[in-house]
C-alpha cells in the first residue's frame, strides 16, 4: 500500500517521521519536564494529547523532504537561534534571516499536520498550495512570498512551548469580506524566544503591517535583527498576540484581523 503523499512535495517515496520542534532543542539545556500537549484545527477547540517530554512530536513527511531542505533548516535555526532561546542578547545576522524565517514557516506548517486527518479533510488547516509553494523555496531557502516577520521575547509561563496559526481576514470598507482566510497569524514560542508573522495567500490584498509589540523585524529587513527589542510576549498578551491582534495595517481603513 502506498504512502499517503508528502504534505510538501506530494511524493509517495519512503515516510520518515518529521519533528515539529527539531530534535536539537532537546539537548540545549530547556527543561525536559513532561508537560500536556494538546493539537487543534487553526483557531478551533483542540485535542489533549496526553502529557509527554517537549519536542518529541512528529509527523510524516517523506524522507527526502526531512533529510534535504529540513534539515538544512534546522541546522541554520540550531546555529542561531540557541543562543536566544536560551535568553541570552545576541542577533540574526542578515545573512541569515531568509532561512530562520522559512524555518520559522516549516515549522508552523509542520505543526499543522498535527490536526487529526478528519480536521483536514473538514477544511481545517492551510491550503495545500501553501506547502507546495513552500517547497518550491527549498533550493534557495527563502520564505514564502508576502512574508512578514518579527523576533521578540517571550516572559510568559516557563516551559510553555506553542506553534498557533490563526486565519486573518483583510478588511476594507465597501468591499464585501469573502468566507476565506486572506491570510495567516504564525506564532511560534520557544524557551525565551517568540517568533511572530504574517502570510497573505491573497497577493493583491497585500498591505505594510507593523507590530504593536514593536519587536525586530526579521524578514523583510535590510540589517541584522537585533533580540531582545520591543515589549515580550506575556501570558497575559498571548493570545492576542498569536491570534494577529497586534498587527496594524499601515494603509488607512484597511484592517488585518483574525
Amino acid at each position: 500500500m502506498p504512502s499517503a503523499p508528502c504534505a510538501f512535495c506530494g511524493s509517495t517515496g519512503s515516510p520518515s517521521r518529521e519533528h515539529v520542534f527539531g530534535q536539537w532543542m532537546s539537548k540545549i539545556g530547556l527543561d525536559l519536564t513532561p508537560v500536556q500537549h494538546s493539537a487543534g484545527p487553526l483557531n478551533g477547540l483542540p485535542r489533549h494529547m496526553g502529557e509527554q517530554p517537549p519536542f518529541r512530536q512528529t509527523v510524516k513527511i517523506c524522507a527526502a523532504c526531512n533529510n534535504g531542505w529540513m534539515s538544512q533548516l534546522e541546522d541554520v535555526a540550531q546555529r542561531v537561534l540557541t543562543p536566544l532561546i536560551l535568553g541570552r542578547p545576541g542577533s540574526v545576522a542578515l545573512a541569515d534571516q531568509t532561512a530562520i524565517t522559512m524555518w520559522a514557516e516549516k515549522t508552523a506548517l509542520t505543526a499543522m499536520l498535527l490536526s487529526s486527518e478528519s480536521q483536514r479533510a473538514s477544511g481545517y488547516g492551510l491550503p495545500p498550495s501553501v506547502y507546495t509553494a513552500l517547497y518550491e523555496r527549498r533550493n534557495s531557502l527563502r520564505p514564502l512570498d508576502a512574508s512578514r516577520f518579527w523576533i521578540g521575547r517571550w516572559d510568559g509561563m516557563a516551559g510553555f512551548s506553542a506553534v498557533r496559526v490563526t486565519p486573518l481576514a483583510v478588511r476594507i470598507p465597501d468591499i464585501p469580506e469573502l468566507g476565506v482566510p486572506r491570510g495567516y497569524a504564525m506564532t511560534i514560542v520557544v524557551g525565551e524566544l517568540a517568533l511572530h508573522g504574517l502570510i497573505f495567500t491573497t497577493l493583491e490584498l497585500e498591505v505594510d503591517v507593523t507590530l504593536e509589540l514593536g519587536m525586530a523585524l526579521l524578514w523583510p529587513s535590510d540589517d541584522q535583527a537585533e533580540w531582545p527589542t520591543g515589549r515580550p510576549c506575556t501570558d497575559e498578551s498571548f493570545l492576542r498576540f498569536s491570534d494577529g491582534q497586534m498587527l496594524r495595517s499601515t494603509v488607512d481603513h484597511v484592517a488585518i484581523r483574525p
